[in-house]
């Protein structure tokens, strides 16, 4: 029977983890990965969280910027070919490969060492947002991956990322970056002196010179400028793809719920496929305890420890089972919530204990249920 973390991301090659910070997402999203390399899919987990406890997680002891084979018991019985890779994202070295695989080893060094190179690249609107897009070109056209799964930032930084490639690619349309280009200025005098207006702007914000420091860096960037703006129109026309779907990653908390459903209104007027929802820390659904159980027990329990002892140790034990009860009863109460946007894939993962990182994603996978 396949499993319901699997059966998300089912005839998927991109699935997009998005949610609020604090639920659980990075881990999720590892799981996810894992789900599908166990059922025979070849899965990468890009993940921009810097924190080490996903690496923990997966047997490593930190993760780089490019994908590394995750093996050990992790993957046991997977099915044949399934197999599992995982990478952290780091914005320069993204940015640094792609300049390399455009340039000569000599012309990339250049580059690199290039003061506006250095420094004016933080300056670009959404350039870390930008580079997790750049990564995922890369992975999506990666042969050795069926599957890629995205974690991404806190919902309101995915929001960035999401709308990244459109800011770039209006960033770098010629007809913004030839007022900053070396040559002949535009023939229509309106335009021409709009252009001297934006370079003395420049000169007074960032010293005389800036704006023919900037226009000769630009310039040296040659094929970098063509090749970014063509990845980041692919990598929005790839988000809004039949192939994509956007999972909401969130917990029965209401203050994620919210996050969640915020979400959800925004992917839809981005144009983006949802596919549905993974509820994280679930508290398990528990029986009302039956009288005749009850009593059974504080009897045993007297033989043992006394009327007296057994009589307090009950009532502690059906204090904290009544609260454990409610828990889960309030947790099914608050993602219904979630049921009036229609009938899509709903998955919990229950609450489990985190202290060892060491086989979590195992469990989270094994547990996993659908959410009626």
């Amino acid at each position: 029977m396949q499993k319901p973390l699997c059966s998300l991301v089912e005839d998927r090659s991109l699935v997009i983890c998005s949610g609020a910070g604090g639920v659980g997402k990075t881990t999720t999203s590892a799981a996810i990965g894992l789900a599908a390399a166990l059922g025979g899919r070849r899965a990468v987990v890009l993940t921009v969280d810097p924190a080490r406890r996903l690496a923990n997680a997966l047997g490593l002891s930190h993760l780089p910027n490019e994908p590394v084979p995750i093996q050990g018991p992790l993957l046991e019985g997977a099915a044949p070919g399934g197999s599992l890779h995982a990478l952290m994202l780091d914005p320069k070295q993204t940015f640094d490969a792609l300049v390399r695989r455009l340039h000569a080893p000599e012309e990339a060094e250049r580059l690199f060492q290039n003061r506006l190179y250095q420094n004016v690249s933080g300056m670009i609107a959404g350039m870390q947002e930008y580079t997790a897009g750049e990564k995922l070109h890369e992975l999506a056209h990666d042969p050795r991956f069926d599957l890629v799964v995205l974690d991404t930032p806190p919902t309101r930084n995915a929001l960035d990322f999401l709308q990244a490639p459109t800011t770039l690619s209006r960033f770098l349309d010629e007809r913004v970056l030839r007022w900053f280009l070396p040559g002949p200025r535009p023939r229509n005098p309106l335009l021409r002196r709009t252009g001297k207006l934006v370079g003395g702007a420049l000169g007074k914000i960032f010293g005389e010179g800036f704006a023919e420091e900037m226009g000769e860096f630009l310039a040296t960037l040659g094929e970098l400028t063509a090749v970014v703006r063509r990845h980041a129109e692919e990598v929005r026309a790839l988000l809004a793809s039949p192939s994509a779907r956007f999972l909401l990653v969130t917990s029965p908390l209401d203050e994620a719920l919210d996050e969640a459903l915020y979400f959800h209104d925004r992917l839809r007027e981005l144009g983006f496929p949802f596919g549905g929802y993974v509820i994280n820390r679930v508290h398990r659904e528990r029986p009302p305890l039956e009288p005749r159980e009850v009593t059974g027990t504080r009897a045993a329990l007297a033989e043992i420890l006394g009327e007296e002892r057994a009589s307090s140790a009950m009532d502690r034990l059906e204090g904290w089972y009544g609260r454990e009860r409610e828990r889960a009863l309030a947790d099914r109460r608050a993602l219904r919530r979630l049921r009036g946007l229609g009938e899509v894939p709903t998955v919990g993962v229950p609450l489990l204990e985190e202290a060892a990182d060491e086989g979590i994603l195992r469990r989270m996978v094994e547990t996993a249920f659908e959410f009626r």
